[in-house]
């Protein structure tokens, strides 16, 4: 005897389980097809979704590039000099007696602003 048995009826037995359940031949065989055709569908999404992501992480992997790198570089200190002196004030609390180094060295979020300050003077001259 197998773990499911077909009775005269049309009907499955599953006798593996603790309780025997009852499933009608048309329908098991129906959720196995639509359940195959879903996971095709899945599959083929998923491929497609992992091939443009790969591309994009192409594409994000490369190094800017630009011609002008001393215009590039004199925006990225203009645009970082403004960020910093917009944080000052929150670093600052209140001492005013610290440093622009010493302030630059307190802030966590320091290469963030750089990473920023490169962003933005990157795209300047674009618009």
């Amino acid at each position: 005897m197998n773990a499911s048995t077909l009775f005269s009826t049309g009907v499955f037995i599953n006798a593996s389980s603790e309780f025997s359940s009852l499933v009608t031949c048309g329908v098991h065989q129906q959720h196995i097809c639509h359940r195959s055709i879903v996971n095709d569908v899945l599959a083929e999404c998923q491929a497609s979704a992992l091939q443009k992501i790969d591309g994009l992480l192409v594409m994000e992997n490369k190094a800017p590039f630009t011609l002008h790198e001393p215009y590039l570089m004199d925006c990225r200190e203009k645009f970082l000099k403004s960020y910093r002196d917009a944080r000052a004030p929150i670093l600052r609390g209140g001492n005013y007696q610290l440093k622009p180094e010493e302030l630059i060295a307190r802030d966590p979020l320091d290469q963030a602003l750089r990473y920023m300050a490169i962003a933005r003077a990157y795209f300047h001259g674009l618009h």
